[in-house]
């Protein structure tokens, strides 16, 4: 059926265009359809092509530019452009050969690219090449079940193959608020310690961090399905849950995942959590940091600055939601935009401190002072400074 031909991209038209002038043959497939069909923007493309994508890829990056990077091993290849990440995949097929590892992969066709797909709303190609422009592919009746929000599984192995489908489908149920028919959930359900068990630590984590923006419908799913302990989570208050929500809808934050991941996990596990989710070095630090934070650390406003200046954002967005009493505080710290001293070290050094502690303790004292309204201008820092000597 002919489709979408007026909410299709002009980039989408005109690679299309190029990749077929070229001896091959690409398809749209994948969430950009979906979005498409349910007209929403998309930022990420993803093109299937029959023959060789890397060629393609190569044909599409001399006349659009970007920056472009091959990965051979898998037929595949991307090009960043300043606001898209487009992506190239020759057709293939797949076959896991032990439950949770990465699966081995042959050539194939579009038909057979599109049945290793997750679920039927991502097993949808549109053609785009120009004399077929917007024609969908649909061998699973896609287009069906996203007309109807069903999250649906292409195979009763789907979960066992790949247990990170679970968060997947939990993903696209709290993005779009779409239902897992009957049995896709009974086979998730029979598969959720494969969670724990079947993938690494790294696949692990790119799936919490995508799921995790979804913000407050992922963290109920997540409950709803017995998952939170599978993922060494905690069921939140649902008071900081309705917080955070609330920072991440009126602040249109898209990027939050860290702020519900902290208020989900009991921080004293450092060691395990970072393991279990092989968590980056600055995130550790983050959780370090506010594990040494006293219970009631917002009586001291004078010394907490000195953490908030070493804390992100997500961090900060939890501490609000956590702790009722300091919400004041942090709030005008973020609408402060952090503090700025306008004397450096050198400026100090110049004036005869000595380097190393003494500046550091007169920089820490700046920072208070401004904080505390004390010192609001540059000269009023060095007459501060001009009585310490």
């Amino acid at each position: 059926m002919k489709v979408l031909l007026k909410n299709i991209p002009e980039i989408v038209k005109e690679i299309g265009k190029i990749i077929s002038e070229n001896g091959d043959r690409a398809f749209l497939v994948g969430g950009p359809v979906r979005d498409l069909i349910l007209n929403r923007s998309i930022v990420d493309i993803d093109f299937l092509c029959e023959k060789d994508a890397i060629k393609s890829a190569e044909i599409v990056h001399k006349k659009m530019g970007g920056i472009m990077k091959k990965y051979p091993e898998f037929g595949t290849a991307s090009i960043k452009t300043d606001n898209t990440l487009i992506d190239f995949a020759t057709a293939r097929k797949e076959v896991y050969e032990k439950p949770g590892s990465l699966p081995s992969v042959s050539p194939a066709n579009i038909e057979e690219d599109l049945r290793r797909r997750d679920f039927t709303i991502n097993a949808v190609g549109m053609d785009v090449s120009p004399d077929n422009l917007g024609y969908l592919i649909d061998p699973f009746n896609g287009l069906r079940d996203i007309h109807r929000g069903i999250i649906k599984i292409l195979h009763p192995k789907s979960f066992q193959e790949d247990p990170t489908r679970i968060l997947r489908a939990l993903r696209f149920a709290s993005r779009f608020g779409f239902k897992m028919d009957r049995y896709t959930e009974k086979l998730l359900r029979e598969n959720i310690q494969r969670l724990q068990d079947n993938i690494s630590a790294e696949r692990r984590r790119k799936e919490i961090i995508f799921l995790l923006r979804e913000g407050k419908n992922a963290v109920l799913n997540l409950e709803k399905y017995g998952i939170l302990p599978v993922l060494m989570f905690n069921i939140p208050e649902k008071k900081h849950l309705n917080y955070l929500e609330n920072i991440r809808i009126k602040n249109k934050q898209k990027n939050l995942w860290f702020s519900f991941f902290l208020l989900l996990i009991e921080s004293e596990q450092i060691e395990i959590l970072s393991k279990f989710y092989n968590l980056r070095k600055e995130e550790s630090q983050q959780i370090g940091i506010l594990n040494a934070l006293d219970e009631d650390w917002w009586h001291n406003e004078r010394e907490i600055i000195h953490t908030f200046l070493r804390l992100n954002a997500p961090s900060l967005y939890y501490l609000q939601a956590r702790y009722e009493p300091g919400k004041s505080i942090i709030e005008r710290y973020l609408k402060f935009g952090g503090i700025r001293i306008y004397l450096t070290g050198k400026n100090l050094k110049k004036m005869g401190f000595t380097e190393g502690k003494e500046i550091g303790e007169i920089m820490k004292i700046l920072i208070e002072k401004h904080w505390m309204g004390e010192i609001e201008t540059e000269q009023e820092e060095i007459e501060y400074v001009d009585k310490m000597r």
